[in-house]
């Protein structure tokens, strides 16, 4: 694939996923916004680093979701792509939309079947576990307060497509 069109399918699906944020309640649309010219800041970091593991790995054909949502995720956490509509309401210190972005995103990634379906069902039964929460917050911890990499973000992700998403070959 080429670069250009690799960097509009990751442009596209961050766009969508966070209208579907949006939409379901779980980002707060009222308040915040995504930024276009910060998604494309993040995008163009995401392809360079996409080349780099590329190289790095030897990896020569199209990358697996898992390491998508883990590249993407650490961008995301580095360029923070939702932006408050009214500074003087939000404080930033607070704000977790670009963690919940993050891993929302990284979870519909690695949801995607060989045929670019989404495994629905699978997912749905992911967020509604009871456990999900706690896993959640265990997450964003890690995203917000702790040092990590986009190769620790890649294992997580790496995880839930092999036990979650078990039947994405």
């Amino acid at each position: 694939m080429s670069s250009k069109k690799t960097k509009k399918k990751r442009i596209e699906s961050l766009i969508h996923i966070t209208d579907a944020l949006f939409k379901n309640g779980i980002l707060d649309g009222d308040n915040y916004s995504l930024n276009k010219i910060v998604v494309a800041e993040l995008v163009e970091h995401y392809y360079q680093d996409l080349n780099y593991y590329k190289s790095c790995y030897n990896i020569e054909d199209r990358i697996n979701p898992a390491k998508i949502a883990g590249l993407m995720a650490s961008v995301i956490m580095r360029y923070k792509p939702l932006r408050p509509k009214n500074s003087e309401l939000v404080s930033y210190s607070r704000f977790d939309g670009n963690d919940k972005l993050a891993i929302y995103h990284g979870i519909v990634l690695c949801s995607i079947k060989n045929d670019d379906a989404l495994e629905n069902e699978e997912m749905s039964d992911f967020i509604n576990n009871p456990i999900f929460d706690k896993w959640f917050d265990m997450f964003r911890f890690i995203l917000r307060k702790q040092n990590h990499t986009p190769e620790t973000l890649i294992l997580v992700f790496e995880t839930i497509r092999s036990f979650v998403f078990h039947n994405n070959k």
